[in-house]
């Protein structure tokens, strides 16, 4: 009932690029919640390698040594390489292997936002003052 009163009120061009963004982020979202954030596994470690060894530092909280840039996270109780926060919207970290994937979340819904604003402020009004005029 309320798509097809809505399609009948915004028009299918309009409905068509709201679909668009809502599908953009909707993928985008699953995309970065789902993807490891860059994990630190024993696996990880530069065993063999004694200078990158060296700039790692060891984690009390994991019994594990993560990288430069990784810090632990208390929310996931893991080191997570490239560190940046705990998103709790996502419900995992944000780090290294997902960042990108986070970016472009935002950058879709903030696209699928302005979008909304530009059509309650601006196309809107138009197309009522058109059909209130015929």
């Amino acid at each position: 009932y309320f798509i097809r009163r809505a399609l009948h009120r915004i028009g299918p061009a309009s409905a068509s690029v709201c679909a668009a963004f809502m599908l953009m982020s909707f993928y985008t979202l699953i995309d970065a919640a789902y993807r490891d954030p860059g994990i630190v596994t024993p696996s990880s470690v530069p065993k063999h390698d004694h200078q990158k060894m060296a700039e790692w530092r060891f984690c009390d909280l994991c019994n594990e040594y993560q990288p430069p840039d990784g810090a632990h996270c208390p929310d996931c109780n893991m080191c997570i390489a490239g560190y940046d926060h705990h998103c709790v919207w996502m419900g995992t970290c944000i780090g290294k292997r997902n960042y990108k994937q986070f970016i472009r979340f935002n950058l879709a819904w903030l696209c699928y936002l302005l979008y909304a604003v530009f059509w309650v402020s601006v196309l809107g009004p138009v197309i009522y003052r058109h059909k209130k005029d015929s």
